[in-house]
Parts: structure tokens; C-alpha cells; sequence
């Protein structure tokens, strides 16, 4: 069945079921667009807080300089609270944002199907529950649609639109061109479990956990190492803590048990048993981190030791062959004036940076740094990834054991020689930490792509707006050597879990439509 054009223009009516955050949020999204906005709620003390905090919002655009007292006053105007779902009844749209509950979400879609026009679209705002599964329950499935606004709304840009397998193409246009029209940028994906973006930031956090479940310590290192190394605003483990720790386990749970108790996605322990013991970030006052102590965020890498302000010792370097993602600093080496010797290289030692006859520094391919030195009969002190290594501030290392105190030293000396101001041993990490994160979550946008869950140019979007990593997933694989990403998947799965850390195909579009082609490609 085909739904009827719908036109839309600014004096439509918009309802929104709801009125905690998230609904007087996207309340002021609309109200700003100039439409007309019912915001039902069922308690009305909550309609008169979220009152409240819209008209403050407005009052801070209008001291900002954003819009005007009388544009203020007039978008205001246009808001009508109500505790009578029969106020909805003219509306084009509903977009329901209640609690992440299929069961209560269940029963207030079938109260607001029974009220609305026939044309009338109706939403639901959900980050992960399905769409086919919400759908299934209404008598007019042609005409709902799975909307994911982020958090606060006004301000996010990205809008993920989820149509179900029976939501009339018509309605998925309309949907699109609504959320351009209210300033947002939006992208669909076809109704996979977590949708675009919480299936494309699960590596974040997933593999954050793993680490402190396989016995990384201390845990702040993840963070501090994907904030400066990795160029990430936030680290994983204080975003979780930001998000609440029950919300995240809970979106991850979901995601694991729908999409077949996939290992990628399992939960994990150390964040269950978090969850377990009520300790769910900043809202309970103790997370990963405690939040007892206000200077909690000081809590970077350890400052260098007054050892490390000694002058440095000019080392002798020797590159062997391509060194891949580690040329910059083999670059910073040569401007501090360093002399460096480029030799043709052997396989063994080929992509390596030698010091004085001593370790071998390499970017980690997720192997340790024992397995690595055992094949080159030479120390080795693995170097996890950076964004750029010109700008990094704290790079973690590891060390096999043949690399004596000294030898540590010299490979800290040497980085520090190239600009980095805190290079940091740890124990011997299977994939350090950005890389094993950064791979896998390349890894995970490859398989949306692959899956035909949603475009190349809808994960990069997603990537950027929706999680704001610092590079398109996607293009920051095609800065790595080819087939980086491929070893280091392979690796992990040979060494943690088979199945796991499986590589995935990635597509590329060619004239002829999609062809498969190995992240090696």
C-alpha cells in the first residue's frame, strides 16, 4: 500500500509524546522551525518542568544574540501543553519519546494510533528497540517509522531515521526532508539492532571493557590514550560513566541478544558487575571512576619522572624500509637535527625504527611484543596507533622482555626527541589500546557497509556527527597502510577470540554496482 504524498510546511502541527529531555528537546527543535507543538505528557508537573526549561532555553538564545525577544516570544506562543491525548488528533506528525520499554512503548503507540488522522506519521524516538517489533502491533505499519534523536536535541545535528520493512517509502521521504528542513543532518539505515551509531560505537566501549576485564590497569590509561593519542573528545570508560553505566550495559545487552549473541557484542563482566553493585557512574556518585574528589579529571598519565628531564643522548636511528604510520616521527627525528639512516630491509625487520644497534620500534599489528621480538631475534617495543603522532602527547609502549631498562630509556628518549611528551610502558597488551579500539570500530563500519545496513557516506556522517570521532571511520582506514586493520583483526582473533575480532569484508561502489573486496584491498 502507498501512502499518499504528504506536504508539509511550517504552520503543520507537531505532537510529542512525552515531555522528559529528550521530548522537550525535540519540542524545541520543531518550535524553532515554526510549528505549531502539542507536548503531551500523562503528569503534568512534568509538563510544567519541561515548560520551564524551554522557556529558559529560549531566553538563553535570545541573551546569546541567536534570535530576537519577539522571535522568542512568538516560537513560544506556539506551544500548547496538554494531558488530553485527544489534542494530538490534527497533528501530521507524532513522534512518541518515552522510556526505552517495548511493552509501555507498545501501549501508548496503539493509544496514539487510535486518536490520529489516517495520514497522520507516527514515530517512535528509540535508540535500539525494533522497529519491525513495534510495528508489528499497529494497524497502520505503512505509516511508522523508527526517528533517534541524540541528546540535548536542539543542539545534536544528526538524526538517524529507521524505516521498518513495511514503512511506505512516501513516509521515509517526508521524514527526511522534515529533519533538513528543522536543520539537522540526517541518515537512514535499514532496521538493524542498534541501528547506525550504537552499533557503530559498540568497539568504543565494548572493547574498553575487555581490556579491564583481560587485566589493564590502570584504567584511566584507556582513557588518556584514546584522548591524546587517539584524538577522541572523550575516553570510553568516563563516557560511560557520563551516560550511566546501566544505560550503556543495557543498550549493549540488547544489541548482543539481537544480534544472536554475536561474541563482538558480548557485555562486559567488569561493566555487569558495576551495574550489579549500583555503582553507575556520575549519577550514583562512583562508576569506573569515583567522583567524591572535584580534581578527579586530573587523573592523566603519570608525569615524567626527573629522570626523564635529563638532556636526551643523541641516538643513532636506523629505518628499515616503510615504516608506515610512523613516518612522522622518523620526520620530527630528522628536524631536531638527528641523523637517520634509511637501509633496505629484510622481511624481518622491514616497517621497523632500530636505535643505537638496540629495540626495534614498530607500530603494534595486535600481537605482543613477545611474539613479535621472538620472530626478529631482537628486542621490540611495540608503539600503539595515534591520530598524528606530530601532535600526540602520551603514547603507550610495550616492551618485550629481552628490552633491558636501559633500552626502555632509549626508545623514551627517542620518542620524546620526536615531540612525544609522556611515552608510557605498559603491560604487554594484545593491540595496545587505540589500536585494538580503532580497528575494530573500522572493522564494525566496514560490516554496516558490507551488510547493506547504510551507506560509506552514512557511517562517515554518523561517525563524525553522531559519536564525534575525530575521523570518518572509514577514511582513517585508508590513512593506515593497507591491510593494517586486516593484521590486526587477524591477529586478535588468532590470539583472544576466533570469531570475535573476525575481519570484515568492505564494499566498494564501483559502475557496476557493490563488489566485495578484503579490508587488505
Amino acid at each position: 500500500m502507498t501512502h499518499p504524498e504528504i506536504k508539509f510546511n511550517s504552520n503543520n502541527l507537531v505532537a510529542i509524546i512525552g515531555a522528559g529531555a529528550m521530548g522537550r528537546g525535540i519540542a524545541e527543535v520543531a518550535l524553532s522551525a515554526g510549528h505549531p507543538v502539542v507536548l503531551y505528557n500523562h503528569r503534568e508537573i512534568t509538563l510544567h518542568t519541561a515548560e520551564a526549561a524551554i522557556r529558559a532555553n529560549s531566553a538563553r538564545r535570545v541573551e546569546k544574540g541567536r534570535i530576537s525577544k519577539a522571535e522568542s516570544e512568538a516560537e513560544l506562543a506556539l506551544l500548547q501543553l496538554s494531558t488530553d491525548l485527544s489534542a494530538i488528533r490534527d497533528a501530521f506528525i507524532v513522534i512518541e519519546t518515552i522510556a526505552e520499554d517495548i511493552d509501555l512503548k507498545r501501549q501508548v503507540l496503539s493509544d496514539i494510533e487510535g486518536v490520529i488522522g489516517k495520514d497522520a506519521i507516527l514515530a517512535t524516538n528509540t535508540s535500539s528497540l525494533s522497529i519491525d517489533r513495534l510495528s508489528s502491533f499497529l494497524k497502520e505499519p505503512r505509516r511508522f517509522v523508527g526517528l533517534h534523536f541524540f541528546n540535548p536535541a536542539p543542539v545534536m545535528k544528526l538524526v538517524e531515521i529507521i524505516p521498518g520493512n513495511r514503512t511506505d517509502n512516501g513516509v521515509t521521504d517526508v521524514v527526511e526532508r522534515l529533519v533538513v528542513a528543522w536543520g539537522k543532518r540526517s541518515v537512514t539505515c535499514k532496521p538493524t539492532p542498534g541501528f547506525l551509531v550504537n552499533r557503530l560505537a559498540r568497539p568504543f566501549y565494548v572493547e574498553a571493557f575487555r581490556l579491564l576485564d583481560e587485566g589493564f590497569d590502570p584504567p584511566h590509561l584507556v582513557d588518556d590514550a584514546l584522548r591524546k593519542a587517539g584524538g577522541f573528545r572523550m575516553g570510553p570508560l568516563e563516557l560511560t560513566d557520563l551516560i550511566g553505566q546501566d544505560v550503556n550495559f543495557q543498550v549493549t545487552q540488547q544489541i548482543w541478544e539481537s544480534m544472536g549473541y554475536d561474541p563482538k557484542y558480548t557485555p562486559s563482566l567488569r561493566q555487569r558487575s558495576l551495574v550489579e553493585a549500583g555503582l553507575l557512574g556520575r549519577k550514583s556518585g562512583a562508576g569506573v571512576f569515583s567522583y567524591a574528589n572535584p580534581d578527579f579529571q586530573s587523573r592523566d598519565a603519570e608525569a615524567a619522572s626527573p629522570d626523564d628531564e635529563r638532556t636526551h643522548p643523541r641516538p643513532e636511528i636506523t629505518v628499515y624500509g616503510d615504516v608506515g604510520p610512523l613516518a612522522p616521527l622518523v620526520a620530527r627525528l630528522r628536524e631536531t637535527g638527528i641523523a637517520v639512516k634509511e637501509v633496505a630491509a629484510t622481511p624481518a625487520f622491514a616497517g621497523s625504527i632500530g636505535i643505537d644497534g638496540g629495540p626495534l620500534l614498530r607500530l603494534t599489528d595486535g600481537r605482543p611484543s613477545e611474539r613479535v621480538a621472538g620472530e626478529r631475534g631482537r628486542g621490540v617495543v611495540l608503539v600503539d596507533l595515534a591520530l598524528d603522532y606530530a601532535q600526540t602527547t602520551l603514547l603507550l609502549l610495550a616492551a618485550s622482555s629481552n628490552v633491558s631498562a636501559q633500552d626502555k630509556r632509549a626508545a623514551r628518549d627517542v620518542l620524546q626527541l620526536a615531540g612525544i611528551g609522556n611515552p608510557t610502558f605498559v603491560d604487554d597488551t594484545p593491540g595496545l589500546v587505540v589500536a585494538r579500539i580503532v580497528a575494530c570500530l573500522i572493522n564494525e563500519a566496514a560490516a554496516l557497509v558490507q551488510q547493506r545496513v547504510t551507506s560509506r557516506d552514512e557511517v562517515e556522517t554518523a561517525a563524525r556527527l553522531g559519536v564525534n570521532y575525530p575521523l570518518g571511520l572509514l577514511e582513517w582506514r585508508e590513512r593506515l597502510d593497507p591491510g593494517w586493520v586486516e593484521t590486526v583483526m587477524r591477529n586478535l582473533s588468532e590470539l583472544l577470540h576466533p570469531t570475535r575480532y573476525r575481519p570484515t569484508p568492505s564494499f566498494a561502489r564501483s559502475q557496476d554496482g557493490y563488489a566485495v573486496k578484503s579490508l587488505a584491498s
